[in-house]
This record gives C-alpha cells, sequence and structure tokens, in this order.
C-alpha cells in the first residue's frame, strides 16, 4: 500500500516509446511540477510552483519532440524536484530541498525519515530504475551502449542572484569530450547562438546522466534557456536542431 501517492496522483515517469530507430534514450529529469495530494502543495502557492525552482519549463516539450523527430524513446519525471530531485543522488543535502532561490519550502521541513523514503521509494527510485531498464534495452537492441542525452533548462539569471546568464544553450559534460565537442562545434555554427561550454553548469551535482553513463558510454546534458522554448515554435526549432545533430552523429 502506498504510503505518499494515491489514485489521483500521475505515475512517477511517463514513458515515451517513439521507436528505436537509433542508439539513444532521451531523459528529463526535471520535466514536471506535480506534487503528490497529500503532501499540499509543500505550503507554496500556485505561482511558485510556475516557477523555474519547481520544474525546467520547456524541457518536457523539447524532449517529447525530439523522441518523435529521431524515433526514440525518453524517460520524463513527472514530480517537482521540490518533492525529491531526481537529479541529485540519494544521499545529497539537496535531494529534498528546504530552500530554492530565495524560496522557504515548508512542506519539507522537519520531514520524517519514513516520510522522506517514501518520496524516494515512490517517486526517485522508480524513475532511476526506468531510466536503468530502457538503457539496458536500447543496449541490446543495438548490441553497443545507447548514448544517453539529458534535456534541461535554465533560468536567463538567478532570482536570489540576479546575474544573467548570456548562453542560448550550454552543452555540459564530464568525460565524454567527445560528444560535447562535437555538438558545440555544430551549435556554433550558427553565429546567432550564444554555446555554452560546462555552462551555465558544470557537472557537479548531476546525478543520472552520470550515474548511466558508466564504463564509457555515449552522454551529454544540454541545458536551453528556457525563454528560448517557451513557445511551442521554440520548442519545435530546438527540437530540430538538437535532433539533426543526433541523427548525423550515428
Amino acid at each position: 500500500m502506498s504510503d505518499l501517492l494515491t489514485s489521483y496522483d500521475p505515475l512517477p515517469f511517463q514513458l515515451v516509446r517513439s521507436g528505436d530507430m537509433h542508439s539513444l534514450l532521451l531523459i528529463c529529469d526535471h520535466a514536471g511540477n506535480h506534487v503528490p495530494k497529500k503532501l499540499k502543495n509543500l505550503g507554496l502557492s500556485c505561482a511558485e510552483l510556475e516557477r523555474h525552482i519547481a520544474f525546467d519549463r520547456g524541457a518536457a516539450e523539447v524532449t517529447k519532440r525530439m523522441s518523435d523527430m529521431l524515433g526514440v524513446s525518453s524517460v520524463l519525471a513527472n514530480y517537482s524536484r521540490l518533492v525529491i530531485d531526481c537529479n541529485r543522488s540519494p544521499d545529497h543535502e539537496a535531494l529534498i530541498p528546504q530552500q530554492s532561490d530565495g524560496a522557504i519550502i515548508k512542506g519539507n521541513k522537519k520531514i520524517s525519515g519514513a516520510q522522506r523514503q517514501a518520496r524516494i521509494d515512490e517517486i526517485y527510485a522508480p524513475y532511476q530504475n526506468v531510466v536503468k531498464s530502457m538503457l539496458e534495452e536500447v543496449d541490446r537492441k543495438f548490441s553497443m551502449p545507447a548514448t544517453l542525452v539529458a534535456i534541461h533548462s535554465f533560468t536567463p539569471k538567478l532570482q536570489k542572484k540576479g546575474k544573467s546568464r548570456p548562453w542560448h544553450i550550454g552543452v555540459c559534460w564530464k568525460k565524454d569530450k567527445k560528444t560535447a565537442r562535437a555538438l558545440i562545434e555544430y551549435l556554433r555554427r550558427d553565429k546567432n547562438l550564444v554555446v555554452g561550454d560546462n555552462e551555465p553548469y558544470a557537472l557537479k551535482n548531476t546525478y543520472t546522466l552520470l550515474e548511466n553513463s558508466q564504463n564509457g558510454r555515449p552522454n551529454v546534458l544540454i541545458e536551453i534557456r528556457k525563454d528560448e522554448i517557451s513557445t511551442q515554435q521554440g520548442q519545435k526549432n530546438y527540437a530540430k536542431m538538437l535532433s539533426n545533430f543526433f541523427r548525423l552523429s550515428r
């Protein structure tokens, strides 16, 4: 019996199966801003749950469009990172954040060990498990390590710090320099794009991508500035641009 999710709550993840045309899996760790009914919006207003602190606006739409364009599967996390951050390690201090960019998350204050474990068991673990199983499935299908691609979005500037971020899109990497360099060079052909190399973030706290990219698995994390993908046309443009790269690179 569930301790957290009810029949009124969505599943922990969305699995989009759009074919198996390429040895590739797309993931979106911060796709949704759902909060379980029992958590009563974590004490936050609806406006706060629409902020970037709750989810990566536009990233889910780009991921789904890329799935369709490339004919590959994708896994998207449905719950807000304020409930539990599916892109942090299970022992990370910000796995269940108590504050984010100036906002106090009241519903995360003084939660019990059992309440914390329920979020791990019912939301975090199912997402991580399906990412692993889908990678294994694609690996078997193509008899080679599938490329893992994580799609995120970032704000033009943080509300608290206020420093502007000039990049339209960032390519973030750690060990797989080859995939990252190829993507950066491809994107920089468009002189109107400001492309970040490990900007706006280096892969310091990233979990899902790095955890599942052992033993030389090709991988890259893509950060798109959210105002670039705030419209359907922007989402389509970036999905097409990125899909063209992965289609040509295989």
